[in-house]
């Protein structure tokens, strides 16, 4: 096998991986990796992403007019790039980059979809997480309601927690908009 088809990664703490796609073994059961390990892989893959950036929504809303052309209306620029030699000169690429620009950009937009459905996967889990967190808090704080009357030691952790729970309530109330009188 040549080195070409083998490919190296680097990760950011330097060690490095060489990955065959013969030979590569997928574990059973992958081992579960650590959340800041995941943020430090995302932050080498935008370092290594052509392009990367952040818009501001100003700049998001100039672009998006033209970015999402009709595949249709693109298709028919492109080949009419091809048979009008002076478009070349016009945007500055000919037909043939044009064309391989679209093709670059539906790839792209496969790895966008992917992105989206595996951030929705993560915020998910998270959120079964932090559902399962405040099932359990909430019944501690009920029964902890009940408990105090057997055992006084227990007062300040559930007035704690009571107060917690009451400006939380308060602050949602206040965000609720007020009816307008008729």
């Amino acid at each position: 096998m040549s080195s070409e088809e083998t490919k190296s990664l680097t990760p950011p703490d330097g060690t490095v991986t060489t990955l065959d796609p013969e030979t590569m073994v997928v574990p059973a059961e992958p081992a579960q990796p650590e959340p800041e390990m995941l943020v430090q892989a995302l932050r080498y893959l935008q370092r290594r992403v052509p392009g990367f950036v952040q818009l501001s929504l100003e700049e998001e809303q100039s672009m998006t007019r033209a970015a999402y052309l009709d595949p249709e209306l693109i298709d028919r620029g492109i080949y009419a790039a091809g048979a009008w030699p002076e478009a070349e000169i016009l945007v500055g690429r000919n037909a043939e980059e044009l064309r391989q620009e679209a093709d670059d950009i539906r790839r792209w937009d496969e790895l966008e979809r992917e992105l989206h459905v595996f951030l929705k996967g993560i915020a998910s889990a998270n959120l079964k997480r932090k559902h399962r967190l405040g099932k359990a808090i909430l019944l501690i704080y009920k029964n902890l309601g009940i408990w105090m009357s057997f055992d006084s030691r227990l007062r300040p952790y559930y007035e704690e927690m009571k107060r917690a729970y009451m400006k939380r309530r308060k602050k949602t109330k206040k965000a609720e908009p007020k009816k307008a009188t008729e």
